[in-house]
């Protein structure tokens, strides 16, 4: 029996090796040319980056420049004119205590040493709220060294009583509001180390 040639196997395993180097070269053409992206991919990217880059910048500035003027001059001034004032931290673990307090205790210090809206440290009721009971420091102002535990309902009677500021941890976004003549703050650790309220009220 004669031997059956294999050259045209060959042959065509030749072609397909010429055909599968072209189909790879074109693929890597493609994904090297700087064209491939095109321009209006890039310019997508510019929008995209820039929109979070503004929502960023967005959520961490102060409320009151973003045209709640009015209502912040308003709480100021009843603020600044009542005959005593409330400032309200939340804790409820040692990490949000360390931020909550440190803001808390910067507002009061901008109260007090302020020139212009100079306020007595004894006609400011501080608060320190954590989930089961309200601590009310009968020391210094902006710690809990030394402080009385009461109810929690019977603080909120009084914080509601005068004008006051609330001082709220949340790492869920940055956020200030006001309500008649009560001010609600919250924010991740950046913006409660940075208090841009405490900044407002001097």
């Amino acid at each position: 029996m004669a031997k059956k040639s294999n050259k045209p196997d060959k042959e065509n395993n030749s072609k397909h090796e010429e055909k599968g180097k072209h189909l790879k070269s074109t693929v890597n053409e493609k994904n090297t040319n700087p064209e491939s992206t095109g321009p209006s991919s890039k310019a997508v990217l510019a929008v995209v980056v820039i929109v979070v880059f503004l929502a960023a910048l967005g959520a961490a500035y102060f409320i009151t420049r973003s045209g709640s003027g009015s209502g912040f001059s308003s709480f100021v001034s009843a603020f600044h004119s009542a005959p005593r004032v409330a400032i309200a931290v939340t804790a409820y673990n040692s990490i949000e205590f360390s931020y909550t307090i440190a803001c808390g205790t910067s507002v009061i210090e901008r109260i007090v040493g302020s020139k212009q809206y100079h306020r007595n440290e004894t006609t400011i009721d501080f608060f320190v709220i954590n989930s089961t009971s309200c601590l009310v420091p009968n020391a210094a102002l902006g710690s809990a060294t030394g402080a009385v535990n009461e109810n929690i309902s019977n603080c909120m009677s009084r914080i509601n009583s005068e004008p006051s500021i609330y001082i709220n941890y949340s790492a869920s976004g940055n956020l200030t509001r006001i309500k008649g003549t009560s001010l609600y703050t919250s924010g991740d650790a950046t913006f409660l180390s940075e208090c841009g309220i405490a900044q407002e009220l001097g």
